[in-house]
């Protein structure tokens, strides 16, 4: 009488192989574009910060503007704010200076080193309001009394191409139309207004 061993066939075991195979692809691609969200939250955040640190910049150097009219917030009476006039409406690199810094390491911290940027900020200044408080009509950016201050802060995403930023950063070439329409390239802006403060007793 001959006897029958249960068990598993050779077909049995390797359709059991590629289900698990199938299961642990998608696991793996899942835990792939889980660790890439992270890493675009966490630079997302970064620069935010890093915005928000140039709009309070701006407002700072808002309070050296004591009197309307674009003659006081001219070189050197405002460190950045002059150049609502000698570049209005365009975007340009802050000239910063030393602590301070149009370029951001990887934490969000001033860096002057190319090698070590990761984020950029760029500046834009348009005046927003202007008025003659004799003629009490509206002018031209010589009596200038408001200010729209915008700020953006760009970098290229993880892997690719990273250190462009640097090389393009701190009177680099800058950003140019190509750079600009890049998917590899990620922009935040933010945007305030300034006004002229006469000074306290």
């Amino acid at each position: 009488m001959s006897s029958r061993r249960a068990g598993y066939t050779l077909i049995e075991i390797m359709t059991a192989v590629v289900v698990l195979t199938i299961g642990a692809t998608g696991v793996i691609a899942m835990q792939g574009a889980s660790v890439r969200s992270n890493q675009d939250a966490s630079e997302t955040s970064t620069a935010i910060n890093w915005a928000t640190t140039w709009v309070e910049r701006v407002k700072r150097d808002a309070a050296s503007w004591i009197a309307t009219g674009n003659a006081d917030f001219a070189s050197p009476n405002t460190r950045y704010l002059f150049q609502a006039t000698t570049s209005p409406g365009a975007w340009h690199e802050p000239a910063a200076v030393a602590p301070e810094s149009a370029g951001a390491d990887y934490f969000g911290f001033d860096t002057n080193v190319a090698a070590n940027v990761r984020y950029c900020i760029n500046l834009r200044f348009t005046v927003a309001h202007a008025f003659n408080p004799l003629t009490r009509t509206m002018v031209t950016t010589t009596d200038a009394n408001a200010i729209r201050a915008d700020v953006r802060v760009w970098w290229h995403r993880s892997g690719q191409d990273a250190d462009r930023t640097g090389r393009l950063c701190l009177g680099g070439t800058g950003l140019t139309n190509t750079e600009e329409a890049s998917p590899q390239l990620r922009k935040h802006y933010l945007s305030t207004v300034v006004t002229w403060r006469a000074p306290g007793p």
